[in-house]
């Protein structure tokens, strides 16, 4: 994503905004079905992520050749507001479920503040805008979804199952990527 958003803020114009959107809608539609099968059933995934993939792409294709934004703001409302749902519908197998609430926290506030790039922009004296908050806002929810897999374990008499097809983050999966204490090779337990 990063590649996208710098070329776009490099020189912003309309051609570079599909490469600004297109990786964030992508991101946004795998990390959506990924939450989805997690909670609803692993064959989930395997039926929902191509079409999503493609409904992100499709999106930004639409908004690009019609100047219509309603379908990418669909798409990305609609699976916002399915987490939402499943979250508190359906029960979680691991444990930092909360954490996944905080992401969805931020990444609403992220949205608000988007809408708002002016006024915010004067309410701080023109030193921060609703686009730059957007940036770090967005940035938080992805840092809270990553501690939430870093930490997670399965919850206690939960069947252990295989979450998800050969793409799904597995318990643990992470804990190579958790930062090393000074002269260790290994991972710190916690």
């Amino acid at each position: 994503m990063c590649f996208g958003s710098g070329y776009y803020h490099w020189a912003p114009d309309g051609e570079r905004l599909v490469w600004d959107r297109l990786p964030m809608t992508l991101a946004f539609m795998g990390v959506s079905v990924a939450l989805l099968s997690e909670h609803l059933g692993e064959r989930l995934e395997r039926l929902l992520l191509a079409p999503a993939l493609i409904a992100g792409i499709a999106s930004v294709l639409w908004w690009r050749y019609t100047d219509d934004l309603r379908f990418y703001i669909w798409v990305q409302l609609a699976p916002f507001l399915a987490i939402l749902v499943v979250v508190f519908a359906f029960p979680g197998r691991y444990t930092h479920r909360a954490y996944l609430l905080y992401g969805l926290a931020l990444y609403a506030l992220a949205k608000i503040s988007e809408g708002y790039d002016g006024e915010i922009y004067s309410l701080t004296a023109s030193s921060l805008s609703g686009h730059t908050l957007k940036h770090l806002l967005a940035a938080g929810a992805v840092l809270v979804l990553y501690l939430m897999l870093v930490r997670r374990a399965p919850l206690p008499g939960q069947p252990v199952r295989d979450p998800g097809g050969e793409f799904a983050l597995k318990p643990g999966a992470l804990g190579a990527l958790k930062p090393r204490e000074a002269g260790s090779s290994r991972p710190r337990r916690r």
